[in-house]
């Protein structure tokens, strides 16, 4: 009975511990913008917006930090790296929110995860000060989720 309890107790730590430091919540903070549309069309979407604005995606010279990032297995679901040139040069991991768990056929939402200013280094929303997270999230609005809202004839919505 003792070796059956403490088998419990392991597995228990070891499930809470796996939640805590592997599951996507752990990169978290951010706004969660709601589209009304599918998976499906925010990802034709995110391809079209990718087409014309080239300059969104990561670089060569950063792929060592996004792309090894993502083979390490951190990434396990719908993902997207917008690079941003222009000063403060950084890339930003959004990912679907409900990626692997529930999404729904009829609206997607989404989510920065982290910010790589190109120190190999994915920054939380907690590492930032107020004014910092401000900018980040207007940085994205205003250059990223309108031209999606555009490309999908939709507007989305912060969740409350």
């Amino acid at each position: 009975m003792k070796s059956l309890k403490k088998l419990f107790f392991l597995t228990s730590f070891f499930c809470f511990l796996s939640c805590r430091f592997i599951d996507a919540g752990s990169f978290s903070g951010w706004n969660t913008i709601i589209f009304p549309i599918s998976p499906k069309k925010l990802d034709v979407a995110v391809d079209k917006l990718f087409k014309e604005y080239p300059n969104y995606a990561m670089p060569d010279k950063w792929k060592n930090y996004g792309e090894d990032w993502i083979k390490q297995g951190y990434i396990r679901n719908k993902i997207f790296i917008f690079y941003f040139k222009n000063d403060p040069e950084e890339m930003y991991y959004v990912s679907l929110v409900d990626a692997g768990y529930t999404e729904h056929p009829e609206y997607v939402r989404i989510a920065i995860r982290g910010v790589e200013t190109g120190n190999g280094y994915w920054k939380e929303n907690k590492e930032y000060s107020d004014k910092e997270k401000k900018r980040i999230e207007d940085r994205f609005k205003n250059e990223i989720v309108s031209k999606l809202e555009t490309h999908v004839n939709v507007k989305s919505y912060i969740q409350k």
